[in-house]
């Protein structure tokens, strides 16, 4: 089998499940799972990040096949599955059926922000994008990590990245760093990764939040196909989505409206998200 049918890409807009899912898959015996591991950060921050992407892929795969440890952010043997609650990585050594196993490396803004030339630079590699209504998304940012709380994100001042967004992503930029109102910012930040994601829609599997929670088992199987991919270890149960738009005010919620509606639409998450 070719391996790198055997590779998952796992990204999407910060906190819209992407820790979860990747909690899920790494329950299967065929398959390991790195959440956020420091390297991808160096990887997406200049030129070629999808070349450097192979070989990172590449690099873990092999200190896996060698029996060498890797760190990962795990607690009791299980990916973390909300780093906003514990966000720790340790080494440890993960254990496959056979060496032909399923790698996934999990990152979201670094990802998310060289999509397009991920997908050009690895285009047999499986790559899965979590989305979530902005609601929830942006009531999520504000009780998280600082940067998406203020939606001051160093990576866009970096022109090597800015570059390679398309002018209407620039503009967004520009929007975001000139916009004095925080609120606003948030809202410009989810519109600016939602414009991304649609750009790449035709190379991607895209994953709604609410149905991977409340019916994992079938999405799952949409992407994971033919993938040698093991058994279970632990089993996969449905859960009830978490609500966080009760944490934003009508004025900040306007602004979403304003600005985020439109590619929330698009993706499919706005209507199922606010009926649910």
């Amino acid at each position: 089998m070719n391996k790198a049918r055997q590779d998952i890409i796992i990204t999407g807009i910060p906190r819209s499940g992407t820790s979860y899912l990747c909690n899920l898959l790494n329950r299967y015996n065929n398959c390991v799972i790195i959440n956020e591991p420091r390297e991808a950060w160096k990887v997406t921050s200049g030129w070629w990040p999808g070349i450097r992407l192979r070989k990172l892929y590449k690099n873990i795969r092999e200190k896996i096949v060698r029996g060498l440890p890797i760190e990962n952010k795990i607690a009791g043997g299980e990916i973390i599955a909300d780093t906003r609650l514990k966000d720790e990585r340790y080494f440890y050594n993960p254990e496959t059926s056979d060496q032909n196993f399923v790698l996934g490396i999990k990152n979201t803004l670094g990802f998310l922000l060289c999509l397009g030339d991920i997908c050009k630079a690895m285009p047999t590699v499986t790559i899965v994008v979590n989305v979530r209504h902005p609601y929830d998304t942006i009531g999520s940012w504000l009780n998280s990590f600082a940067h998406l709380k203020t939606a001051d994100v160093p990576r866009l001042s970096n022109k090597k990245i800015v570059k390679r967004l398309s002018k209407n992503q620039q503009a967004i930029i520009n929007q975001i760093q000139q916009a004095g109102e925080v609120a606003l910012r948030r809202a410009l930040l989810w519109q600016l990764l939602s414009d991304i994601i649609i750009d790449n829609r035709q190379n991607i599997h895209l994953v709604n939040y609410n149905t991977l929670v409340a019916n994992p088992q079938p999405l799952l199987n949409s992407f994971i196909g033919a993938m040698n991919i093991g058994k279970l270890a632990q089993p996969i149960e449905a859960s009830q989505a978490r609500r966080r738009d009760n944490r934003l005010t009508e004025q900040q919620k306007k602004y979403i409206d304003e600005q985020c509606k439109e590619n929330a639409e698009k993706l499919g998450v706005w209507q199922i998200e606010t009926t649910v």
